[in-house]
């Protein structure tokens, strides 16, 4: 049984000739196309089937079969087409940690990243005018509120004159910790 490019029998001896699935190829014609041959690791054949070079780097895999592998994007970079497009790095914002995707992960709420290319969550940093309780991994940026708070000393002597203090910048998530007898925010 002779099979056209792009298709091939099933089995040897086989009476009928199937066009390849989606992901395999086949570029021999005649009695030897038997199977079809999966495309390389990180790559797809969407279309004609009939030659490696149909098989193109899928999202988040650079390169350009037959000339080149897929490879997978690094950490820190994407690709979100399919093709021999290039990775391209995360911009500021956002970060990848993983290898191989097609999408940067945002940064948390009021977060952002100081240069492209991050590669980790870490990379995080609240944007300015926010603060985050957890200043090492920056996952719950609050925003800065101005207030004014009177920390009274109740161990004065004098029990007429107060000895207080004005804080005048604090976190939101901050004024929450605060004991509600010692903090008083007009």
């Amino acid at each position: 049984l002779e099979c056209a490019v792009g298709s091939a029998a099933n089995e040897t001896g086989s009476e009928a000739c199937r066009v390849c699935p989606r992901g395999t190829y086949t570029s021999s014609y005649g009695t030897g196309s038997t199977a079809c041959i999966a495309c390389p690791p990180g790559s797809y054949s969407n279309a004609t089937r009939r030659q490696l070079s149909d098989c193109t780097c899928n999202a988040g895999f650079t390169g350009s079969p037959p000339n080149s592998t897929c490879t997978a994007c690094a950490q820190g970079t994407y690709k979100n087409v399919t093709g021999p497009d290039v990775c391209s790095l995360c911009p500021v914002g956002k970060y990848q940690d993983a290898v191989a995707q097609a999408v940067c992960i945002n940064c948390p709420r009021f977060g952002t990243t100081n240069l492209s290319g991050s590669a980790s969550f870490l990379a995080c940093l609240c944007n300015a005018g926010y603060t985050s309780v957890n200043e090492t991994y920056h996952t719950n940026c609050t925003k800065w509120r101005t207030v004014t708070a009177n920390i009274t000393n109740s161990n004065s002597s004098n029990s007429n004159s107060s000895n207080s203090t004005n804080i005048t910048s604090y976190s939101e998530a901050y004024l929450s910790t605060c004991p509600q007898n010692r903090m008083i925010c007009d």
